[in-house]
């Protein structure tokens, strides 16, 4: 009689072997073969230890003494931007009203087929041309009757939709303002706000942009990019990705590890900003694995933006933040935007707030270690340019490791070892052997995504 004491391991569904695998762990310099089974690496030693998971129906690929690296996280340029930066009129350079006219009509002309035109990125400050304040700006009804006037000459014949770079305010043109009314009184709505007039309007073709999602994931996998850290863009442009990115996972064709940010350019009150965090990130609860909005981005510009954010405004800010589990990252503009990110950081840690703060700056200082006790708390957050100044060896570090401790994944993805997820890219040549702009262009030859080769 057999009771199953020697019973044989699951099968796997994928096994790698005769490759030099680069686990970046210290201690696994020997593995020349990985088991992936459901997603993650069951097993990573010789190809003798893999014997026992190998079934009449597990994919066996031998890599002829290829190159094995955990999959890339990218943390310097944006899927979401990519998407979406020829959808629109970029207005973040248009400098004074007449600016803003030229770009919309320009794009309008461009773009006859576009039945609504939109237009992002505007600063709060084209409005303080009569006004020293924003809010009075935005309520002054004969400024606004001048700029609804401007956008009907740019494009009288359909509607006109500008989002400003806070993303809490919009200009519209007649034909945007009195389809937005009429619909709302049909509707009975009693406040109009940006949400609304968004997705009552729609600007985009949604087929057209989940098309154009999975050509950028497409275009990431082939550079061995299994995930990305999605950071400064509007939550607008954001969350119509993650719809995208929803709709492959639940045709189960999602091949992307997908981090993303609420963007705050502006100070916002505590409670408020909570909530909408909350709110993201429940959204994407069921699907964690794939799809994280656990962050908020802070954008620190004292000499842009025209409202004041305070060094209090801003401790709060984290704080409450923190508090709540959420990670935090900073782009610090000016010097001055630079020492108010870590006077916050020291003053959350007194608080004993341990969450993850990540800073990105191009200013350096030399006194910090002197003037914060916890100035070594913050993580550096590099940019596309720091790259230059790098080692095969470091940007690599950057793109596995350190980079899903930026992520907070550290437990999952960053490494090959063990109960992590089956993530990995393969190159026929030595990375370490590349320059850093090479292994950035490079295409990869085979990338594994969740234990399937994609």
């Amino acid at each position: 009689m057999a009771f199953g004491f020697f019973k044989k391991a699951a099968a796997a569904d994928l096994v790698l072997y005769n490759g030099k695998f680069i686990t970046q762990e210290s201690d696994s310099d020997d593995i020349t073969a990985v088991a992936c089974a459901d997603g993650k690496i069951v097993s990573a030693g010789s190809y003798e230890d893999m014997e026992e998971l190998i079934d009449e129906e597990t994919l066996t690929v031998d890599l002829q003494g290829k190159f094995v690296l955990p999959g890339f996280v990218d943390i310097f340029s944006s899927p979401v931007t990519e998407v979406f930066k020829d959808r629109y009129a970029d207005l973040s350079r248009c400098g004074d009203l007449q600016s803003l006219y030229s770009h919309v009509k320009l794009f309008a002309d461009e773009n006859p087929d576009c039945e609504v035109i939109f237009g992002y990125g505007y600063s709060e400050k084209l409005l303080l041309e009569a006004n020293s304040d924003y809010q009075e700006a935005i309520r002054n009804e004969e400024l606004m009757r001048k700029i609804m006037k401007m956008l009907d000459e740019a494009c009288p014949d359909r509607p006109v939709i500008l989002l400003c770079e806070n993303t809490v305010s919009c200009l519209l043109n007649t034909a945007a303002s009195d389809t937005v009314k009429e619909t709302a009184e049909e509707e009975m709505v009693q406040y109009i706000t940006v949400p609304y007039i968004l997705n009552l309007m729609i600007p985009f073709d949604f087929e057209a942009l989940e098309q154009d999602v999975r050509s950028q994931i497409e275009k990431m996998n082939r550079h061995g990019f299994t995930a990305s850290l999605d950071l400064g863009v509007p939550d607008y442009f954001e969350d119509l990705y993650i719809d995208s990115l929803i709709s492959f996972y639940n045709e189960e064709v999602l091949h992307q590890r997908f981090f993303g940010s609420y963007l705050m350019n502006r100070p916002l009150m505590p409670d408020g900003l909570v909530h909408r965090l909350m709110a993201r990130k429940t959204q994407c609860n069921e699907i964690g694995d794939y799809i994280n909005a656990n962050a908020l981005y802070i954008e620190l510009n004292g000499e842009a933006c025209p409202l004041d954010f305070s060094q209090d405004a801003l401790n709060s800010i984290m704080t409450r933040v923190s508090d709540k589990g959420f990670d935090i990252f900073i782009s610090a503009a000016g010097m001055d935007d630079y020492l108010m990110a870590y006077s916050a950081v020291e003053y959350i840690r007194s608080k004993g707030c341990q969450g993850l703060v990540a800073i990105r700056s191009t200013h350096k200082s030399d006194s910090l270690a002197n003037e914060f006790v916890h100035w070594e708390s913050a993580a550096k957050l590099p940019s596309f340019s720091d790259i230059s100044s790098m080692t095969s060896e470091e940007l690599i570090d950057l793109l596995t490791a350190e980079a899903a401790a930026l992520t907070g994944t550290e437990q999952f993805i960053g490494t090959i070892r063990k109960g992590k997820f089956a993530d990995m890219a393969v190159f026929d040549r030595d990375p370490f052997k590349m320059s850093p702009e090479e292994l950035l262009c490079q295409p990869v030859s085979m990338t594994i995504f969740n234990g399937k080769i994609i």
